[in-house]
């Protein structure tokens, strides 16, 4: 199965998702934020183990995450 993807990719009928946009740990909230409006086409990338950033999310910045999150049962 492993080849036939890989044959499918150097004959060009399989490709990458695009556009694949990265995002840096301090981008987390926005990136979240806009994969939740719709607005978002393509993949979303965290760069996480290269980048340089920490991670920092206040709490005011994760329950405004969470107000338009729905909730599954």
């Amino acid at each position: 199965m492993f080849e036939e993807a890989i044959d499918l990719f150097i004959q060009r009928k399989l490709r990458a998702v695009e556009p694949t946009v990265a995002y840096e740990p301090s981008q987390v909230i926005e990136a979240l934020l806009r994969c939740n409006t719709g607005q978002v086409m393509g993949k979303t990338v965290f760069r996480i183990t290269s980048s340089d950033q920490p991670l920092n999310i206040n709490k005011t910045q994760s329950n405004s995450l969470l107000k338009g999150v729905k909730k599954i049962n």
